[in-house]
């Protein structure tokens, strides 16, 4: 595996809209991932291997605080560490911009989502009652750095 992890520029867009598609965790439009390129509150990151899209972040940063808004890895190459090294990439630039926590939200029926978290640090904090349109609740994680 010869992974390139680097900033999502809008070339990469359809392939990341389709990997979101196919995952079907999130209902995000190829314009609503478009504008996350060009938000200045955002680090967005693409894995590349072999030329084809493996993965995707998107984050968005306020103050001193990270929200982790989605990370995905097309279901082919999950559990091989893409997913990892994309949020070491990405920690790694954060750390650069004094970043002191990270916080994200999970469906509370997605343990095995929680348990990555967790591999990486995060901790539950909290339950958000009825978050998700569905009616499932949400598991509040947070990361200090």
């Amino acid at each position: 595996m010869s992974l390139l992890i680097r900033e999502m520029q809008a070339g990469d867009v359809p392939s990341v809209y389709k990997l979101q598609e196919m995952l079907a965790f999130q209902k995000w439009s190829e314009a609503q991932i478009l504008a996350e390129v060009s938000l200045p509150c955002a680090v967005t990151k693409v894995a590349y291997d072999g030329g084809l899209l493996v993965g995707y972040a998107i984050f968005h940063v306020i103050a001193d605080e990270a929200e982790l808004l989605s990370i995905a890895v097309d279901p082919t190459r999950q559990r091989e560490g893409i997913a990892k090294a994309i949020y070491a990439e990405t920690l790694s630039e954060l750390k650069s911009r004094k970043i002191q926590s990270f916080f994200l939200e999970v469906r509370v029926r997605n343990t095995v989502a929680q348990q990555f978290y967790q591999s990486l640090g995060f901790v539950e904090t909290y339950r958000r009652k009825r978050y998700y349109a569905d009616g499932e609740d949400a598991v509040i994680m947070k990361g200090i750095l």
